[in-house]
């Protein structure tokens, strides 16, 4: 049995995470920009390696096709009458590689601290390297699987997320005719079985978001004592750099 754990992130706590993330990437030489949302799927994953024991697994992150890979014409298909726009989505993945489970020397603790806003970043770091990498090849995914195939890269096990804060609405057609410019689904992985903890990032009011996690039961308390414990952490070193 699984519950949707909502674990929410203030509009103030984000600014606070980007602050940490830019000072993270001059500290470390590192010179791509990490987005808010790098830090928001960062954290997911790390949270569903504690809760799942599974500190080795990838993080598999839903990409939108739509105005990237040169699949423009989703959104610019015409049909018979003239009217533009059609219904569905056209998704691919890309999956990010953290070999270090976590920095936090005390992360098997009862208690915590679980993981720290460095380890936060660190994997912040591999997902944005995953995306820079993995975006350029769309269009080469889309060629193939216009072909009736599917170039699927070997990712190893990953949980499974994706954000809403980037995905907009576009007009539709329901007309019969109407497909995705004849771009064929390929699943990238079986439908889980047993325990799962999957997520989305969904936008709120005010500018702030949530991260709800779709978990087991039993371990949906300590998911919320984790996002507590971390929003604190981010917090007590946002006090330290204002001083």
């Amino acid at each position: 049995e699984h519950e949707y754990v909502e674990l929410v992130f203030s509009a103030d706590l984000l600014r606070v995470m980007k602050a940490y993330a830019i000072e993270y990437c001059l500290a470390t030489n590192f010179n791509l920009f990490l987005s808010t949302n790098d830090m928001l799927t960062a954290f997911s994953w790390l949270l569903k390696r504690h809760l799942s024991g599974q500190h080795n697994w990838n993080m598999s992150m839903v990409v939108n096709l739509r105005g990237k890979g040169g699949v423009d014409a989703f959104s610019m298909l015409e049909d018979e009458a003239g009217a533009a726009g059609v219904f569905g989505n056209g998704i691919t993945n890309v999956v990010a590689n953290l070999s270090v489970p976590m920095d936090s020397a005390l992360a098997d603790l009862p208690d915590g601290p679980f993981f720290t806003p460095k380890d936060v970043a660190v994997a912040a770091v591999t997902i944005r390297e995953a995306l820079s990498t993995e975006m350029p090849d769309l269009s080469e995914r889309v060629a193939w699987s216009r072909t009736g195939k599917a170039k699927i890269r070997p990712s190893g096990s990953s949980f499974a997320t994706t954000s809403w804060q980037q995905f907009p609405l576009w007009d539709i057609s329901f007309a019969s005719n109407s497909t995705l410019a004849g771009f064929h689904g390929h699943p990238s992985q079986a439908l889980p079985t047993g325990e799962s903890f999957t997520s989305v990032i969904v936008p709120r009011k005010g500018g702030s978001c949530s991260v709800n996690v779709l978990a087991p039961v039993g371990k949906a308390e300590k998911a919320r004592k984790i996002h507590q414990q971390l929003c604190t952490a981010f917090s007590e070193w946002n006090v330290k750099r204002e001083r």
